[in-house]
């Protein structure tokens, strides 16, 4: 069996800056990359809106290059984690420990900030 496939290259890890960047260029187009419609004139301009926002996100990026289907994966899955975190949050289920760890990175063992911005009471982001 000829095996001529070759591994996969994997792209650097998102940072937090670079979720930022690709949340605020999709800002811009969000009215046609949100629209529910799915006929063919909205398609097209959905494909628009990306080609636009990757080459807004390409030449602001300090980072490497994106393809489009990373830039739309990414995109997708922020939105289901904003979503599932909500959801928690409203369900009153503890914060996961990845991100009290991530938040912990940022603020410290200021629990009050790590508590405010995961939606997890003081004492139990002390606990965890």
């Amino acid at each position: 069996m000829d095996n001529d496939k070759k591994p996969r290259v994997r792209a650097p890890n998102f940072t937090k800056s670079d979720f930022l960047l690709l949340c605020s260029t999709v800002e811009k187009h969000k009215q046609v990359i949100e629209n529910k419609k799915t006929d063919g004139a909205q398609l097209l301009l959905k494909q628009k809106a990306w080609q636009e926002v990757m080459r807004e996100y390409n030449s602001s990026t300090t980072g490497s290059s994106r393809t489009l289907e990373s830039l739309q994966q990414t995109y997708k899955n922020l939105k289901k984690k904003a979503k599932k975190t909500a959801s928690d949050k409203k369900m009153g289920i503890p914060v996961d420990s990845a991100t009290l760890v991530l938040n912990l990175e940022e603020y410290g063992s200021d629990w009050g900030k790590v508590a405010a911005n995961t939606g997890a009471s003081e004492t139990s982001c002390s606990q965890h």
